[in-house]
């Protein structure tokens, strides 16, 4: 009986070894662990990168802190240099929150370092992260330029001191590629889960990679309270020398609870001079909603008239590029799943390179007394690729007839000839109704293939 038992508990070892050989090796596919934290294998963005390889054009990566850009150039588009073949020593790597490179913050050090690193006549790679905390980096950068065996990729989280500046002032000398955190599509195939599941987990924690990681929700929550406040929030407030912390944060907690709803600085102004009896500017405002879109926190969409196809430059909406950060703005109060999933859906939309606006279209009814009136219907989405036009509106649950036709109804006054399409959550399978509307599954809009050529 004993050596029946050795045999059972040597063969149980055995199962249990093979079996995390296998799960290792499945999820290799998808990650590798560096360290304390994984690394996921980001194709899209890498093939971006690897795609302006010979563009002797700066190389901007910009995009939410905490998104992945330092992963993408240090790790992942740096073993490809070395698998395709370039010496290690003729790639120049610095990153500028390190503190060993402190005295590398200074422009005319960072340039001699790089000078006397350049060896021969070969080809170098130059990967700087986040350039934007080096004084004076756009004249260094444009010396690099003017390097002809340099080729300059560099990473930032401050769209004021990058995708703008850089971009005007170099002209056709540099080129911005934006990175955004984990789609719906890569977070799923790397979380684990059943389809539904994953979706409550990303609208609640959004798609920060390091997520992954941690199983406990406390955790999670902690982690992205911390991300907010330490990595935001302050430095927002002393990079931007703002005095009154307190309205800047209670605007920011307006926005997060405002996400896809109209703004305007003046509605918010007289909000807290009638709720607060405080005294706003508008400019003030306007001004603290710059700082937040420069950091990549928040972006616009503006309004545009589809039958005049002009734009409408009042009213317009805010969204967070991360809804993990939105929520735990809010510490995870008010997570009302239609706001969310239309914050959602405008993520994805510009993720999978759409230009996105709001849609509006005004007509001409009548009352009972038959006195004419305008009204003005809101598509929730035009978005343009490839020379296509979509009209997209989109709906927890249409399972309701009423609600359906509600959702539809804007699209009878717009005979363009763009498709129509309303996005879905609940009581759907994609398909085509009479009118040649395509209604589309959340979930197929989220995980198949240019969704919107369904």
């Amino acid at each position: 009986m004993r050596i029946y038992a050795k045999i059972l508990k040597i063969l149980f070892i055995l199962v249990y070894i093979l079996y995390n050989i296998f799960r290792k090796n499945a999820y290799r596919r998808k990650y590798y662990k560096k360290g304390s934290y994984m690394i996921f294998n980001r194709d899209n963005y890498l093939e971006k990168i690897i795609s302006k390889i010979n563009d002797n054009r700066i190389k901007i990566v910009t995009g939410l802190r905490r998104s992945g850009k330092s992963t993408l150039l240090n790790e992942l588009f740096y073993n490809y240099l070395i698998k395709s073949g370039i010496f290690q020593d003729h790639i120049i790597r610095i990153e500028f929150d390190d503190y060993k490179n402190k005295n590398l913050l200074n422009s005319d050090n960072l340039y001699n370092f790089v000078l006397n690193n350049i060896k021969d006549n070969l080809i170098y790679y130059l990967i700087l992260d986040e350039i934007q905390l080096v004084d004076n980096f756009t004249s260094v950068l444009l010396g690099f330029y003017h390097i002809s065996n340099l080729n300059v990729f560099v990473s930032g989280s401050n769209a004021k001191f990058l995708s703008k500046d850089i971009l005007t002032e170099f002209n056709d000398r540099g080129v911005e590629i934006k990175i955004y955190p984990l789609s719906f599509k890569e977070f799923y195939k790397n979380s684990h889960q059943k389809l539904e599941d994953a979706y409550k987990d990303y609208i609640t924690y959004g798609g920060l990679p390091k997520l992954i990681e941690f199983n406990n929700e406390n955790d999670k929550k902690e982690y992205l309270i911390s991300v907010y406040k330490e990595t935001y929030l302050k430095d927002l407030i002393i990079k931007n020398n703002i005095r009154n912390k307190i309205d800047f944060n209670e605007l920011v907690l307006v926005l997060s609870s405002s996400i896809g709803s109209r703004f305007s600085a003046l509605k918010i102004s007289n909000t807290f001079k009638s709720l607060k009896n405080k005294k706003i500017s508008t400019y003030l405002i306007e001004k603290y909603i710059d700082t937040l879109e420069d950091s990549f926190l928040i972006e616009k969409i503006i309004r545009k008239d589809l039958k005049g196809k002009k734009f409408i430059n009042s009213n317009k909406k805010y969204y967070f590029k991360d809804l993990g950060i939105r929520n735990a703005i809010l510490n995870f109060n008010q997570l009302e799943e239609t706001h969310l999933l239309e914050n959602l859906i405008y993520n994805e939309l510009i993720i999978q390179g759409y230009e996105v606006n709001l849609g509006s279209i005004i007509i001409n009814q009548k009352d009972k007394n038959q006195k004419s009136f305008r009204k003005e219907l809101e598509i929730d989405f035009e978005a343009k690729k490839n020379n296509k036009t979509y009209y997209i509106q989109v709906s927890l649950d249409a399972t309701n007839k009423d609600k359906l036709e509600q959702e539809l109804r804007p699209f009878k006054y717009l005979d363009n000839g763009a498709k129509k399409i309303l996005i879905v959550k609940q009581g759907y399978l994609t398909s085509y109704n009479e009118d040649n509307y395509l209604i589309l599954n959340l979930f197929d809009f989220l995980l198949k293939d240019n969704p919107l050529d369904l």
